[in-house]
C-alpha cells in the first residue's frame, strides 16, 4: 500500500500574472513521465479548480486525497521544483502567490509552505478527533431497552 498523504497546492495572484505563469509553464511541453501536464491536473487522481474571485484574481486550486506523494514520481518532481524555484521565477514583483499544505498518515507528519509578496492563507492544517466506530444495527438498542423494561415489569 504504502505511505499516503493529503496534499493540496493553491497558487493565485493577478489573472493576467496566472495566465502568463501557465503559458510559461507549458511552454516547455509536458513534463518528462506525464501523460499530461501537471498545470492541467496531471495524471494523477487529484482533482483541479480554476476560477477567479474578486473580478481580477484567479485561483489555481489542486487537490490529492490519500495519494503517494515521493519524490521520484514524475508529478510530484514537477511540483517540487515549481516550489522550490518559486521566488526566483515567480515571486520578484509578483501577485502571484503559492500556498502548499501536506498531511502525512503519522500525526505529526505536517508541511506547509507559503512564498509570496502578498500571502492570504487560504489553506489550513485542521486537527480533529475522528472515529471508526462499528454501525449497530438498526432497532437493536431499543429492542435491548423495551426487552430490560418487560423483564423488570415481571
Amino acid at each position: 500500500m504504502g505511505y499516503r498523504s493529503n496534499v493540496k497546492i493553491a497558487i493565485y495572484g493577478k489573472t493576467e500574472e496566472v495566465t502568463a505563469f501557465i503559458a510559461s509553464e507549458k511552454i516547455g511541453g509536458i513534463p518528462k513521465e506525464c501523460d499530461a501536464h501537471p498545470i492541467d491536473g496531471g495524471n494523477d487522481c487529484g482533482k483541479h479548480q480554476n476560477y477567479v474571485y474578486n473580478k481580477d484574481y484567479t485561483m489555481l486550486l489542486y487537490e490529492w486525497e490519500h495519494v503517494k506523494w515521493y519524490t521520484g514520481y514524475a508529478d510530484v518532481n514537477y511540483w517540487n521544483t515549481l516550489i522550490t524555484s518559486w521566488e526566483e521565477t515567480y515571486g520578484k514583483g509578483s501577485s502571484m502567490c503559492v500556498e502548499y499544505a501536506r498531511i502525512g498518515e503519522n500525526y505529526d507528519d505536517l508541511e506547509t509552505i507559503t512564498l509570496g509578496n502578498d500571502i492570504q492563507y487560504y489553506l489550513e492544517l485542521v486537527s480533529y478527533i475522528g472515529d471508526n466506530l462499528p454501525t449497530a444495527d438498526a432497532g437493536d438498542l431499543n429492542d435491548m431497552m423495551k426487552e430490560k423494561n418487560n423483564e423488570s415489569r415481571d
